[in-house]
């Protein structure tokens, strides 16, 4: 994995990193994983429990995926990202975190995706420690960290804002799927 580190912002004379590979690099980590490609639903699937009711198990089984996919050209595809951070103690005394990011995608079944193969590592986002709790109530502290987060994430972000308009072919289990 090639990591890069960008500098994000400064705070009381600290410097916050972003420490990450390109998303591109994340997203063909899980499409070429020929477990979870046989496995992924790029058309809205509708699921039914019979006098029950429709059944949303799934993101391709919401109304939104069916809206969208009415939306777009018939061979194009969804490609649903999903970005999520948690704290990670790094030591055994919990004075030390981190906050990995990790990438999966709405495309593989919620039971493939909740396994360690169904998300990939995008890196480490970086957040500021408040010193006390003055500083934590501290507006200025505040909008800093709401700000780095923002950063973190238009940066990770960015690689795929010129396929948006353009578009993109994507090989997934060695076929080239489009995706716009």
């Amino acid at each position: 994995m090639n990591f890069q580190k960008e500098l994000m912002g400064k705070y009381n004379e600290i410097e916050y990193y972003l420490e990450y590979r390109h998303i591109c690099e994340a997203l063909r980590e899980l499409l070429m994983n020929q477990d979870l490609a046989e496995t992924m639903q790029f058309n809205f699937e509708y699921k039914s429990q019979g006098s029950k009711g429709r059944e949303y198990s799934e993101m391709f089984n919401c109304q939104w995926w069916e809206t969208v996919q009415a939306n777009i050209p018939n061979s194009s595809g969804i490609l649903s990202l999903m970005l999520y951070s948690d704290a990670t103690n790094c030591d055994v005394y919990g004075k030390t975190s981190r906050h990995p990011i990790f990438l999966t995608l709405g495309n593989i079944p919620w039971k493939k995706r909740n396994k360690p193969e169904g998300k990939a590592f995008v890196g480490l986002l970086p957040i500021p420690i408040a010193h006390n709790q003055i500083e934590q109530k501290d507006k200025n502290f505040q909008l800093f960290t709401k700000y780095l987060f923002h950063k973190a994430i238009a940066t990770i972000l960015d690689p795929l804002k010129s396929q948006y308009d353009n578009g993109v072919y994507i090989y997934i289990n060695n076929q080239p799927k489009w995706f716009q």
